[in-house]
This record gives C-alpha cells, sequence and structure tokens, in this order.
C-alpha cells in the first residue's frame, strides 16, 4: 500500500469539495444560511456517507456526501468567521467545554491508531 504525503490527501478532498460546490453553484450561496440549518445539512450528508459506508455503496456516492459535508462545515466557518471578524478584529468569545470524545453520541472509539 503506498502512503500519500498528508497534502495529497487534503488536496484530493478539497478537489472532492470544489466539485461538488460547482455542482450546485445555483443554489445562491451559504451567506444568509442559519448555522442551525448549515449543521443539520453537514449532519444529514455524514449520515448518508455512513449509511453508504455500511451498505456498500459506489465510491463515488460516499465521495460526495462526505465532500458535501466537508463544504457544510467550510460554510459554518466562513460565516462565523465573518460574524466574529467582520471589521477585522477578533471578537472574543468564552472557550466551550470539550464534548467526551469517546462517548460522544454513545460511539465507542474504533480506531486502532
Amino acid at each position: 500500500m503506498v502512503v500519500k504525503d498528508l497534502s495529497e490527501y487534503v488536496f484530493d478532498f478539497a478537489s472532492d469539495m470544489e466539485e461538488q460546490l460547482e455542482a450546485n453553484q445555483g443554489k445562491g450561496g451559504w451567506h444568509g444560511c442559519t448555522a442551525k440549518f448549515l449543521f443539520r445539512e453537514m449532519h444529514h450528508n455524514m449520515e448518508m456517507a455512513r449509511l453508504g459506508i455500511e451498505n456498500q455503496a459506489s465510491v463515488a456516492y460516499v465521495t460526495k456526501k462526505l465532500a458535501n459535508a466537508g463544504n457544510y462545515a467550510l460554510m459554518l466557518k466562513d460565516n462565523y468567521d465573518r460574524e466574529h471578524f467582520a471589521d477585522g478584529e477578533h471578537r472574543d468569545a468564552p472557550d466551550v467545554p470539550e464534548c467526551d470524545h469517546d462517548t460522544y453520541m454513545g460511539m465507542e472509539n474504533d480506531c486502532d491508531a
């Protein structure tokens, strides 16, 4: 198995994300979307990818759903940055406590890494 440089993985996924953004260009953008909507769409695409993986869907289908989820994360970050850095200055906000990763949504850590 050939292991790619980390930047190759990022570039490959970013290319998939860009392809999905271009395919959805006619939808009018995300600047008017609420965080609640964007989170819901991101989670929906993640769930569709999970179901696709569990049911051995095509690589193209799973890639599309994961790229869409990544794009919703990008949209959330962009909207958040514009809200908190609108005048070029960071608006301080309190830190949010981390959730317990090992028990998040009742899931166990199944990663061998």
